[in-house]
Formats: C-alpha cells, structure tokens, sequence
C-alpha cells in the first residue's frame, strides 16, 4: 500500500507542476489558485484517477460539531490535497493535518505557489509529526 501513496503522490505533484507551468503564474490571488485546482483535478482525471473537488468534513470533539476542515482535492479517497497562495506557514500544516484527523485520511500534500517558485509538503496522518513526514 505504501507504494500507491508513493505513486499517486509523484503523479499529484507530477500534476501540480505541469499546471504551474501551463498557467505561468505566480501571485496571491485566489483566482489563480482556483485555476489551478480546476487544471489540476482536469490532469489527473486525463490519468484515470478518481477526483472530488472542494471537500468538506465536520471537526467533530466528541459528540459535537466544533468546526469545518476544508480541502481542495481528494484523491481516490486516499489523498488530501491542499493548495495555497503564501509560503509555507506552520497553520496551512496544522489545517491539513486537522483535515486528515477528521476524515481518516492517511496522507496529505501541501501545495504552494508563493515565493520564488512552487513548492509541496507531504504529510500522514500520524500522531506526531516528524522531520520524515516533510516530502
């Protein structure tokens, strides 16, 4: 099983890249993120992958709703994917990790677009995190 995250991981970010590329875009604007959401799920549905866009799944404490946790993509119901327009910041993380603890995902990848150029974090669904969950 680890060997399909490993795939599937490669061809998202193998995805992202090409739709970074396509868009020749960098910036902070949410259209540009939608964009490239909407060419990224359009890749990986050409590569035969099962795809939900714009999910959401309630923070349960308990037995009660304390909050929402939202994602972009879903990828074969294995893999969240999360993209944002800044550098990497500690909350974007900690966002995608109470995404994965709420569903019951077993990995997450953090993609961003600002700075110099893209970039990704990949993340599990584990009890702590360590410096092996990075990429």
């Amino acid at each position: 099983m680890t060997y399909r995250y490993q795939y599937l991981s490669a061809v998202i970010i193998g995805g992202y890249y090409r739709a970074y590329r396509e868009l020749n875009t960098t910036g902070d604007d949410l259209y540009i993120i939608a964009r490239i959401c909407t060419l990224l799920a359009h890749n990986l549905r050409q590569n035969g992958l099962g795809i939900l866009e714009r999910v959401s799944v309630p923070q349960m404490c308990g037995s009660r709703q304390i909050g929402v946790c939202h994602v972009d993509l879903v990828v074969e119901d294995l893999i969240a994917v999360s993209v944002k327009n800044r550098c990497y910041r500690i909350e974007y993380l900690h966002a995608l990790r109470a995404f994965l603890y709420s569903s019951g995902l077993p990995v997450g990848i953090l993609l961003q677009l600002g700075g110099d150029h893209p970039d990704f974090r990949r993340v599990q669904n584990s009890g702590k995190l360590s410096e092996r969950e990075w990429r």
